[in-house]
């Protein structure tokens, strides 16, 4: 019996982890002691996501051919969300010990090598996926809206750079962090726009659990670019308090991103489970299923 995990399971995942993370972060206002759970439960919530994430992707990658683009599209997709648990197990490592400036502890910048090399991994990823479906011949027909969500996702590139400042590790003396840090929210409108165009190309095909999965990938990476933005026009507060309310948007929009992306897979799995389940049935009982699809043909017929 294969790994069927229902999408409202992941609804569920993200609820309590946006309810212990923001109640923690608002009780960290009043008792900065309570900045040590949010820190924890941020690292469970985000491995959590991606290492399932990356589960499902390495098993999604089995259900194509070798040496097929598709397969290495997801093996690519596999590979970045791996990249990232990665990340958040350097960055506990650093904070749990309580070393949380990069500006004091240089290596805490290090973090951004894993950021930039998820961001690429997934580029390529799509780029091969987008290559899978040009084999095919189709067209591209972007629709006006198609067009406004990719100008969205530019337009909140230039507001992080310019408020860079206020970015984890601007204040890093080793300059290389500091630009990979910069190069970030370009690194990431790259695939969320190249996710965008991919949703449209599924939905022209009329494969409506990939286009529902694209649309996630594409809704993620665009959260997460957001949540740079808004973390960018809120800046730091001069008191604790204000420090914990003015974080709560960029917290719940990363949260939700790495969620959303993880539910984008669960329904491209779901749709693998639902084909090998059918092609199980027809060896099991070959008559009886022709006989019912002959029944489906003779009904829609009338």
């Amino acid at each position: 019996m294969r790994l069927k995990p229902p999408p409202g399971l992941v609804g569920w995942g993200l609820a309590l982890c946006l309810f212990l993370c923001v109640t923690t972060q608002v009780l960290s206002g009043i008792e900065p002691a309570w900045r040590t759970a949010t820190i924890v439960l941020l690292a469970v919530s985000h491995f959590t996501a991606n290492v399932s994430s990356g589960v499902l992707g390495r098993r999604i990658a089995l259900d194509h051919d070798k040496g097929t683009l598709m397969r290495l599209a997801w093996n690519l997709i596999t590979l970045a969300v791996l990249v990232n648990a990665c990340r958040v197990v350097f960055e506990v490592a650093f904070q749990s010990t309580g070393r949380l400036d990069s500006a004091l502890h240089p290596a805490l910048g290090l973090r951004q090598i894993f950021v930039a090399s998820s961001f690429l991994i997934l580029t390529g990823a799509l780029g091969a996926m987008w290559s899978a479906f040009t084999t095919l011949q189709l067209g591209i027909r972007l629709r006006a809206i198609d067009w406004a969500l990719i100008g969205c996702v530019v337009f909140l590139v230039p507001p992080v750079i310019w408020n860079r400042q206020t970015m984890g590790d601007s204040g890093s003396p080793w300059a290389i962090v500091r630009y990979l840090q910069i190069s970030g929210p370009i690194l990431l409108a790259i695939p969320a726009s190249m996710g965008i165009v991919l949703y449209r190309v599924s939905e022209e095909m009329g494969e409506g659990r990939m286009a529902l999965t694209l649309k996630c990938l594409a809704g993620s990476l665009a959260l997460r670019l957001s949540a740079l933005a808004a973390a960018a026009f809120l800046g730091p507060d001069g008191n604790a308090a204000g420090a914990s309310a003015t974080s709560l948007v960029p917290m719940v929009f990363y949260i939700t991103a790495h969620w959303i992306f993880l539910l984008g897979l669960v329904h491209r799995w779901r749709l693998s489970h639902q084909t090998t389940d059918l092609i199980e049935r027809y060896e099991s009982d070959q008559e009886n299923q022709l006989t019912l699809l002959a029944q489906r043909t003779h009904k829609s017929a009338n």
